[in-house]
């Protein structure tokens, strides 16, 4: 069976050992090798967005999604 290649987007922001998790359901990475800046990026349908950067320089950790709970409302 031959497999279609696969478009992706490149992050703004280099992520090497920044690790891979999940924001409002989407992929997102930060922080990156050596601790060298705070980034925070989210995949989108259309590429990578900014998020606010992270509050502390971070690298070699792992990242999960958590799911979030319901709003009272």
């Amino acid at each position: 069976m031959v497999q279609k290649p696969v478009s992706t987007f490149a992050a703004d922001s280099t992520h090497r050992y920044g690790g891979l998790g999940l924001y409002k359901n989407q992929p997102a990475s930060v922080g990156c090798i050596d601790e060298r800046h705070q980034k925070a990026e989210t995949l989108s349908p259309t590429g990578w967005i900014s998020l606010p950067n992270h509050q502390k320089r971070i690298s070699v950790h792992s990242l999960v999604g958590l799911k979030s709970p319901r709003s009272p409302h």
